[in-house]
């Protein structure tokens, strides 16, 4: 596996086969790097590369989602085993078989493999969409989704020593009408066991996100306060005071990452759907306040990152900033198309490096330039406890025709097995 020679993992990938950077869909443990991803409709598939051998094993079926939101996440825990969550796409009037908006929550038999996962315990997931799962310093799995009643919540829960999960309990809302919202909510574990959420306000009444907010917990999400450690009460609406730097609202600013380095130290990128903000915020917490730097400063001049999931960031082990973005050819976009510039053909995929605490980034692009493909929807490895960042895998979709806005693609009325 060679970052200079992308790898072909499918060519039946899902419209949103790599969507959603919540979502962690890489890790690699002892010599062997696992990827997850959504074949069309709703497939959730794997496929384990072996470093010693340098050879992709087969490719997996781990089980069907509701729809193109399918949206699979990995993580592992201090013993090695696979922990993945995926599927749901919020309650439907016809569960047909589907426990409605409960996630299909596996984990490995053994240490170190994507092929052999059983169900664990009782269903997690309220009316759910949008895992963001990590198995916690405590050897704990923490899990934010979106779900809850109309409009829905960013969700918290968490298994249990007992195996058992938490009751799902909201730390972000919204005060609209019932409707559609959507958070990216995000969750990442610290090795001193501190957790951080963090996630955007978006909500179809007002077409727009308020702003990007981040929350801690010293307990497991017990308690939660902001950063500064003055104790907040949840669920928590959009201030000011909670905010990590953003674009302006009527840009759209979306939550892109959120990572903890190997000093304890929290980070957040955000991004924006529009064209009118041509910046990605990459932002460090010290103490009493953030530092932020524009990392979109470092793409081509000719390019602008722009699109739903447009970027993605990590922290490897070595504390080199990675960060991934999907930019478009600003000269080949007609103007009467910038409404769907996110999906337009000339989007590429680019990565940026940093190796001095977000000073400077070196760029470079991975997507080959074809004409007539679009190539974005990236995600990047993120890092947990238990599965450090070495050499971070990135994943993207490339397709001659790819329809994100709009209604959700239905996965066909079955349901399997693993």
């Amino acid at each position: 596996m060679s970052d200079s020679q992308p790898f072909l993992l499918s060519t039946h990938g899902s419209n949103r086969a790599t969507a959603y950077c919540m979502s962690n869909k890489s890790l690699t443990l002892a010599g062997k790097t696992h990827v997850v991803w959504t074949d069309a409709i709703a497939a959730t598939r794997g496929r384990t590369f072996d470093h010693a051998s340098g050879q992709w094993g087969e490719t997996l079926f781990l089980g069907d989602g509701v729809d193109n939101h399918n949206t699979p996440a990995v993580t592992a825990d201090r013993e090695g085993r696979l922990h993945v969550a995926f599927g749901p796409h919020g309650p439907w009037p016809d569960a047909w078989d589907w426990p409605a908006g409960t996630f299909k929550y596996f984990v490995s038999r053994e240490p170190n493999t994507l092929d052999c996962f059983e169900p664990q315990g009782y269903p997690v997931g309220y009316h759910a969409t949008y895992a963001s799962l990590v198995n916690a310093a405590s050897g704990e799995d923490c899990l934010v989704y979106r779900g809850g009643e109309h409009p829905p919540a960013l969700m918290f829960q968490r298994r249990t020593a007992h195996h058992g999960w938490t009751n799902a309990r909201p730390l972000f809302c919204q005060r609209v009408r019932p409707g559609y919202t959507y958070y990216c909510g995000q969750v990442a574990a610290a090795p001193d066991g501190t957790l951080y959420v963090g996630a955007h306000f978006y909500a179809r009444e007002r077409s727009h996100s308020l702003g990007v907010a981040a929350i801690k917990s010293t307990d497991l999400g017990e308690t939660w306060r902001d950063l500064r450690g003055q104790p907040v009460t949840v669920p928590l609406e959009y201030s000011p005071a909670l905010a990590v730097p953003h674009a302006e609202p009527h840009h759209n600013p979306y939550l892109s990452g959120l990572e903890v380095d190997r000093q304890g130290r929290l980070w957040a990128l955000t991004s924006t759907t529009t064209i009118t903000s041509r910046r990605v915020l990459l932002s460090r917490w010290e103490t009493d306040g953030w530092q932020t730097v524009d990392v979109a400063a470092f793409l081509p001049a000719e390019r602008v990152p722009c699109g739903t999931g447009a970027a993605c960031f990590t922290i490897d082990a070595r504390g080199h900033i990675h960060v991934v973005v999907q930019a478009v050819l600003v000269a080949a976009v007609p103007n009467d198309t910038w409404h769907r510039i996110g999906t337009h053909p000339s989007n590429a995929v680019f990565h940026l490096v940093s190796r001095d605490a977000g000073r400077s980034f070196t760029c470079r692009q991975l997507s080959p330039d074809t004409p007539d493909v679009f190539s974005g929807l990236p995600a990047i490895s993120k890092a947990g406890p238990f599965h450090p960042v070495e050499h971070p895998v990135v994943l993207f979709t490339r397709s001659q025709q790819l329809d994100i806005p709009g209604e959700s693609t239905r996965a066909d009325r079955k349901s399997t097995r693993l």
